[in-house]
């Protein structure tokens, strides 16, 4: 490839010829090299390009994260065909990169109505699900993507992992027992973690002492694993205080949170409640009201962070960690890289 890109550079320098230009640029792109397409001609003006290349300069700027240029050219493209697919998709894109999510779902409208229900299209839609944390729409774009083409790994452990963001162990279950060779050791040990954070949060909730202590247990078998990654260690440790304390194992749970916090320093606000309802329960009420009292003042800190950096000061807050007892991180998609395989 670098052969014949470097033998069309020097006919475009001799000829100029535009047949010649659409063919370097092409060959640019496809070999990742956006910028040097996008500075093939630098004098042209949009009008002046044909529809390929449009549509291939608009993927190397979006790739080169030249967004308005990118949905300019894309624009164009469905300026000169309303039922251009490839200019209707490209601004979907463009538009969920930039936060644009309105126009984004108004683009992508106008792309199934010219080109109807595609793997491109299907993709975009999860993509732009997973930015707005639109779980729901983006579990019914990947159950679309898994049914016409099961044999794609790569949307089977999105649709893992977004069952298992949604809270819904057992399909996400379901799903790695099905797919046995898409997942690994470390998945699986991961998905046993997520069982027993589930098993102990509804134990708790709907107050079934049993099903805490199954949780615990599947965690205890996450912890015995050996090479089990440290961070499913670390976190697993601090949902153990949690589920010891609820099952009023209040020096197992002492022992364990000391230990933690000797280990990673402070802990985590759900921990350190936890802590605090074991000392209590060990007869230290003392010691449980500076944790809850330290508790208290950090909450009341995080308060007036957040209401002195309002919208009107234009500071933008990084929210908060979720000071849920059981966390689960949502996975979100990352963007197609570009319309050939959006």
């Amino acid at each position: 490839m670098e052969t014949s890109i470097d033998g069309l550079q020097s006919l475009y320098h001799q000829t100029r010829d535009v047949r010649v230009r659409a063919d370097l640029v092409a060959l640019l792109v496809r070999a990742a090299r956006h910028q040097e397409a996008l500075d093939v001609c630098p004098w042209c003006q949009t009008e002046n390009y044909s529809d390929s290349e449009l549509a291939n300069l608009a993927g190397a700027a979006r790739s080169a994260g030249e967004y308005d240029k990118a949905l300019d050219m894309f624009q164009t493209l469905t300026y000169r065909n309303p039922s251009n697919a490839q200019g209707w998709l490209g601004q979907a894109l463009v538009h969920t990169d930039m936060g644009n999510y309105t126009l984004a779902d108004i683009s992508l409208q106008q792309y199934n109505q010219v080109a109807g229900t595609t793997t491109a299209g299907l993709e975009a839609k999860g993509y732009l699900a997973a930015q707005t944390t639109n779980a729901m729409q983006e579990l019914d774009a990947r159950q679309a993507l898994v049914a016409q083409d099961p044999s794609n790994t790569g949307e089977l452990q999105a649709l893992y992992r977004l069952a298992v963001g949604l809270g819904a162990s057992s399909a996400a279950r379901r799903i790695m027992q099905s797919n046995p060779d898409v997942f690994s050791d470390s998945d699986r040990l991961w998905l046993t973690y997520y069982e027993g954070v589930t098993d102990i949060r509804l134990g708790i909730h709907t107050d079934q002492p049993t099903r805490t202590a199954g949780g615990l247990a599947q965690l205890n078998s996450v912890l015995n694993t050996p090479n089990a990654p440290q961070e499913l260690i670390t976190i697993a440790e601090y949902d153990k205080v949690v589920a010891l304390a609820e099952l009023r194992r209040f020096s197992e749970a002492e022992a364990l949170a000391m230990r933690l916090e000797n280990q990673h320093g402070q802990l985590p606000s759900y921990v350190a409640r936890a802590r605090a309802y074991a000392l209590n329960g060990m007869g230290r009420p003392d010691e449980a009201i500076d944790l809850y009292e330290n508790l208290i003042r950090q909450s009341l800190l995080k308060q007036q962070i957040l209401t002195t950096h309002s919208t009107k000061d234009y500071f933008t807050v990084t929210p908060m960690p979720s000071d849920s007892a059981m966390r689960i991180g949502y996975w979100q998609s990352g963007a197609p890289a570009n319309l050939n395989n959006a």
